[in-house]
């Protein structure tokens, strides 16, 4: 009788991953079937827009990376870069794309003596309040995106049940064994948890390389200053705009992200971080995925983020 026990606690085990699996396909053909109608929407909205790019350090072709946000096939915009300070090695690089672009409305912060303990949300706070328009595009600095990036998140923006929205990221050009475990773990574990997601619970988080919102619906859950000291940043911006009772847009549509990771070590130290606030990684596995998009945000003191 306790080796019986014992098999079918086993096979029950065993089947858990197969169950998520089945549900994570049929999640991914009701998002893509029923998005694949909704693509071409809203791209003739085209409010003026802040585009917000926190920046540390620089990454892999950041030039190229920032540059693509200059091409962009939209009417009235403006981009914000922060960084820390004036020795930032980002900070010549900025320099000259506003050389390379003076048709463009291009400014750089600084934002020393505005700290927290996460920096790039101290750097975002600071860029709100500067930001002349009250549509904000956010992405991280080593994002590239084609011409036609702020029309495509903006659009959804238009029905007014919808306060924010978010795409996918898939890396480019991965050179290295590491860079393409990172896109396998991407693809394969971390976005079937995001569907799955979305498909029992809806959206109610955020993918860090695009957050889109407004200044009414960040000011509505209390400014960037609620986030400042807490980690997973990103996904507690989606929750909270959720939370305002409007709808958090997942499209089907992705930017590119520029990998630099140097081998496993620090791949893995990536997966460990995001539980310290670490937004840019994407290979965690289906248990994280799973349970942090669908349940961690709902709970934050679990996962080690203070009570809201």
């Amino acid at each position: 009788m306790p080796s019986t026990i014992l098999e079918f606690v086993v096979l029950f085990a065993a089947a858990i991953p197969v169950i998520f699996y089945l549900l994570a396909i049929y999640s991914s053909y009701r998002y893509f079937r029923q998005s694949r109608d909704q693509s071409g929407e809203n791209l003739d909205f085209t409010p003026p827009i802040s585009n917000l790019k926190p920046v540390r350090g620089l990454d892999a072709d950041a030039y190229g990376n920032f540059a693509s946000f200059c091409q962009q096939d939209y009417p009235e915009y403006e981009l914000l870069f922060c960084v820390t300070d004036q020795t930032d090695p980002s900070v010549p690089v900025i320099q000259k794309l506003i050389q390379d672009f003076p048709a463009r409305k291009i400014r750089l912060l600084y934002s020393s003596g505005h700290t927290a303990i996460n920096d790039k949300v101290a750097k975002l706070r600071l860029m709100e309040r500067e930001a002349l328009y009250e549509y904000l595009v956010i992405n991280d600095s080593d994002v590239r995106v084609d011409s036609q990036y702020l029309r495509r998140v903006v659009g959804p923006l238009r029905d007014p049940k919808v306060g924010g929205v978010t795409c996918f990221y898939v890396s480019s050009g991965e050179k290295s064994f590491v860079e393409k475990l990172q896109t396998i773990g991407m693809i394969s574990d971390f976005y079937a948890g995001v569907l799955v997601a979305w498909q029992l619970d809806g959206v109610h988080f955020a993918l860090g390389p695009t957050m889109v919102s407004t200044k009414q619906r960040v000011r509505g859950f209390g400014g960037f200053q609620v986030l400042e000291n807490r980690p997973a940043d990103d996904l507690l911006f989606g929750r909270l705009i959720a939370e305002q009772g409007v709808e958090v847009k997942l499209l089907p549509y992705a930017v590119e992200t520029v990998p630099d990771f140097k081998g496993v070590g620090e791949l893995s130290g990536e997966a460990v971080a995001v539980d310290d606030g670490d937004e840019n990684n994407a290979a965690m596995g289906t248990l994280w995925a799973a349970l942090y998009l669908g349940v961690a945000v709902d709970n934050p003191r679990r996962f080690g983020a203070p009570p809201r």
